[in-house]
């Protein structure tokens, strides 16, 4: 019995050895992965660090933009209220001197010679446009402040434009342009701030005469069931396309040549942006250089009815 147990364990060795030798080899690796989770463990603290690092400059660079923003927006309504204080006090002295030359002009006080007449009608050409970029600086001022307040009322925008188009038809035609308005089917009545909307059609009608050599200015309505749209086209000058998203930021005017001729103060479509979107309508522009500019806003028809509501 034992001569076989021998036998067999003689036999056996061979296969014990390399046992042996693979429980060492796993062993090994078992060592080599505990070093491999040991140093991923340790990078994983490293990143985590850092991370925290991370968090904690960007938490103090939030806070220092949070603080940045507070002393512009500071600035911005010190600006604005500067603006505003600054206009109003302009207005009453050049109401004064407009008056003031008026009555020279309509021989209140004697009659002017025909030197000092034209010297005082460039004056008063003057004073007019000051007053102009006064109610403009005041206009955008209270829209920026959130101070302009509407007073509704249904209009018919079929005569409404009408009113429009004849209040510039002695101008276009003095420039030898044809005015021209179009309707569609429909209801084209809306709840609206004349007086504002009057504006807006003041200054989009005023541009286009302004920027048209020749051609038409055509002013249109559509009926679009919960709101208008409406625009004012024309056949003029037109805007580049790398322009096209700065024209209702303020100051900016686009097709004007250097020299003499008429100016504006820039703020106009910026005012009529404020007074639509106001309205909690919106606009935008279409142009091509060479082409003509379409400027589009739709005012929503019944937003009193449902404030009301």
């Amino acid at each position: 019995m034992n001569r076989r147990f021998e036998l067999a364990k003689l036999n056996n060795r061979p296969l014990m050895e390399d046992g042996q030798k693979e429980l060492e080899r796993l062993q090994k690796e078992n060592q080599d992965l505990k070093g491999e989770i040991e140093r991923l463990k340790r990078e994983a603290e490293d990143h985590q660090w850092s991370l925290q690092k991370t968090n904690e400059g960007i938490r103090i660079l939030y806070k220092e933009l949070e603080k940045r923003n507070k002393e512009l927006k500071k600035l911005d309504e010190l600006k604005s209220d500067f603006v505003s204080t600054v206009s109003h006090e302009l207005r009453t002295p050049m109401t004064i001197v407009k008056e003031s030359i008026s009555q020279v002009l309509d021989g209140v006080l004697g009659q002017a010679k025909e030197d000092e007449k034209r010297i005082l009608s460039i004056a008063l050409s003057h004073v007019e446009r000051l007053r102009r970029l006064v109610n403009d600086l005041l206009d955008i001022s209270k829209l920026e402040a959130g101070k302009v307040v509407l007073n509704h009322e249904l209009i018919d925008f079929a005569a409404f434009v009408k009113e429009i188009a004849a209040s510039f038809q002695m101008k276009a035609q003095s420039k030898g342009l044809e005015l021209k308005y179009e309707f569609s089917n429909g209801d084209l009545a809306a709840f609206v701030d004349r007086d504002k909307i009057t504006q807006v059609y003041t200054n989009l009608v005023g541009n286009a005469i302004k920027f048209t050599v020749s051609g038409h200015i055509l002013l249109s309505v559509i009926d679009k069931h919960d709101f208008l749209e409406c625009s004012v086209a024309d056949t003029g000058k037109g805007v580049a396309q790398e322009d096209l998203p700065m024209v209702f930021e303020k100051f900016r005017q686009f097709g004007r040549e250097a020299g003499p001729g008429e100016r504006g103060t820039g703020l106009g479509l910026a005012i009529s942006k404020g007074i639509v979107e106001l309205h909690q309508g919106r606009i935008w522009v279409e142009s091509q250089l060479d082409q003509g500019t379409k400027i589009i806003f739709t005012l929503p028809k019944n937003i009193f009815i449902e404030r009301v509501r």
